[in-house]
């Protein structure tokens, strides 16, 4: 009989530690499950800087010339249209180490290089979706 209520007693631990003490049956009990977290998944989606993010069809770059600079913009397009995505792309650049941030997120700077090499610019939205573009060996400078 003393060994049934230590038994039980060790089940019941067991149980009040995988719950974090709190019982299943408890009214305050908070569970969580697959459900529940697509469900805040889905509320993280619908933020505003990201509901339009998931639209984003393709990722259009613009190489942008200045007298000092090369720059290249990224601009997400749903239906040819902008889409209403604020968040910024993943800069890449191949090779590695060629782009500098610049006060826009959508705009990054291009270093130049001895000898000018060419640099391929890859911008990543938060959907996946890539946009790239080639730019071309600059003068030295």
């Amino acid at each position: 009989m003393r060994i049934m209520k230590l038994v039980t007693l060790a089940a019941v631990a067991v149980v009040a530690v995988a719950c974090d003490g709190i019982s299943p049956t408890s009214p305050n009990a908070t569970v969580s499950s697959d459900d529940a977290t697509a469900l805040v998944g889905t509320k993280a989606l619908e933020s505003p800087d990201v509901a339009g993010c998931r639209d984003i069809a393709q990722v259009q770059m613009q190489l942008l010339r200045t007298m000092a600079d090369i720059k290249v913009e990224a601009v997400y397009l749903k239906d040819g249209l902008p889409a209403r995505c604020t968040v910024a792309p993943i800069w890449i650049s191949n090779p590695r180490g060629r782009l500098v941030p610049t006060r826009d997120p959508f705009v990054v700077k291009v270093t130049r290089t001895r000898p000018p090499s060419p640099v391929t610019v890859t911008a990543l939205a938060p959907n996946r979706v890539r946009g790239s573009i080639r730019v071309p060996p600059g003068p030295q400078g």
